[in-house]
């Protein structure tokens, strides 16, 4: 694919340097230009992308025997701990309240559907007078090297596609003193 983009863009910019030579009026020529300038970057942005996942390094865990890589999208340098259930990867932190005695957390899940790369946000709130709840947000991603996906949108909280995955952050919640009935006025 990277040979291929190359070739392109070099052909593209041959075509660029010979318009003068074509015997066209200067609007056509003007035209013909931008249109193809515009086509090698974006091919310069196709193959730029193609070059920083050939750079990318990612860090692993194991999980069950295996060597489970972090996708460039879960990285972080705080506390988090990493789990690796039924195909997808749960980034976890420890539940901890704040200062005024509630409780924020984000925990994400990268689910991976071949074609796409999925991280799932579970924001999970609660210990307020509003009661303990959670919202989704998912971020899609081309490649589990890539930094940035390239679109996000909000989930509806009764999604049942990852409905699952909602279960095992609650359930990881449920683990740590303290924490033993977050949730529980809605899962009975």
């Amino acid at each position: 694919m990277k040979d291929t983009y190359e070739k392109q863009i070099e052909d593209l910019k041959r075509v660029v340097e010979n318009l003068d030579q074509m015997g066209l009026d200067e609007p056509t020529k003007r035209l013909a230009r931008s249109g193809l300038n515009t086509e090698i970057g974006q091919l310069e942005r196709e193959l730029n992308a193609i070059l920083r996942r050939e750079r990318t390094k990612l860090r692993t865990f194991e999980a069950d025997d295996q060597i489970i890589e972090i996708p460039k999208g879960l990285f972080y340098n705080g506390e988090t701990e990493y789990q690796y259930h039924n195909g997808a990867i749960y980034q976890f932190k420890r539940p901890k309240l704040d200062k005024d005695g509630t409780m924020q957390l984000y925990h994400y899940i990268w689910i991976d559907e071949g074609k796409r790369q999925i991280k799932l946000s579970v924001r999970t709130l609660g210990r307020d007078k509003f009661g303990d709840r959670y919202f989704l947000e998912a971020r899609y991603y081309k490649d589990k090297k890539d930094e940035y996906p390239y679109m996000t949108k909000g989930i509806d909280g009764n999604n049942t596609k990852y409905k699952v995955h909602v279960k095992k952050v609650i359930e990881y919640i449920r683990t740590h003193e303290g924490f033993e009935d977050f949730y529980k006025q809605k899962t009975q």
